[in-house]
């Protein structure tokens, strides 16, 4: 691989936005459309259900662990006989190799998927989602019996579902006063942050690859000597080993005074200190 190629690998990059109107999404088949990203280490797969069509899934499962996370709309997951369903702002952390159906409520469902590993089988990024990985399609040999004894987890930001860490942990963990509610699976890691106005973002840090999504107000991080601005609604892909700050705008079509950020990492965060479900 060239050096220009390998320098331009390690930059972080900004590779959909959630608000836009138009998702701008390829179809996979009627009322479905969906894309992907590739990290150095894990990949990105946004999926969209729309209009009145009826989606019933099949029993699918994947090798690696990954986070389902519900941007919009209602999710209903059946993994073994046990039913969760969740909605907006949730996440579900699927252990590999856990055969499990996945069925969206209503006929406005964005879905992000988080996969712990390259899916290099995939293609080249800008193709449409492989039909293997989304819900509604069988994947090829599925266990009768998952070979794993994790299992999946529910996360929800919203109060009453989570508690958020100590000021010492908080500083203990991240320099900056900001809130955090997170929880571990066995190779990823899901932190929700709240900054208030006025609080300062995390001194420059790295760790391993990490995928960021501004939900509220919008970001400038700083790397590599240059800034990449992420929007509200953004998801910026952090290579491993690129360290990195930034500085907040609390200005955004929902609140002028805070700030929130999804923040998926690979592999897990420990040193953020005891999780919070």
């Amino acid at each position: 691989m060239a050096q220009t190629e390998q320098l331009q690998l390690a930059e972080p990059r900004v590779v959909f936005n959630i608000y836009n109107a138009d998702l701008g999404l390829p179809e996979l088949q009627l009322g479905i459309h969906g894309t992907f990203w590739h990290g150095q280490t894990i990949s990105l797969a946004a999926v969209h259900f729309h209009g009145s069509t009826a989606h019933t899934s099949q029993l699918h499962q994947h090798n690696e662990e990954h986070a389902v996370y519900c941007l919009r709309g209602e999710v209903e997951i059946n993994v073994d006989g046990e039913q969760w369903r969740y909605g907006q702002d949730d996440a579900l952390i699927l252990p590999g190799n856990t055969p499990y159906q996945l069925r969206p409520l209503g006929d406005d469902t964005l879905l992000l998927y988080y996969f712990t590993a390259r899916q290099s089988h995939w293609g080249p990024e800008g193709e449409p989602l492989p039909t293997e990985v989304f819900p509604g399609c069988p994947a090829a040999g599925v266990a009768a019996n998952p070979s794993t004894t994790a299992k999946p987890r529910l996360y929800s930001p919203r109060p009453g579902n989570t508690e958020q860490v100590t000021a010492e942990e908080q500083l203990a963990a991240i320099p900056g006063t900001l809130e955090l509610s997170h929880i571990f699976g066995q190779e990823l890691s899901l932190g929700y942050f709240s900054m208030d106005k006025g609080s300062p973002y995390p001194a420059p840090h790295s760790h391993g690859e990490e995928i960021a999504l501004q939900l509220r107000g919008h970001c400038m991080f700083h790397a590599l000597g240059n800034d990449y601005p992420i929007p509200e609604g953004g998801l910026i892909i952090i290579p491993p080993g690129v360290e990195h700050s930034g500085s907040m705008f609390f200005d955004g079509r929902f609140s002028d005074d805070q700030c929130i950020m999804v923040s998926i990492q690979h592999p897990p965060r420990y040193e953020w200190g005891p999780e919070q479900n």
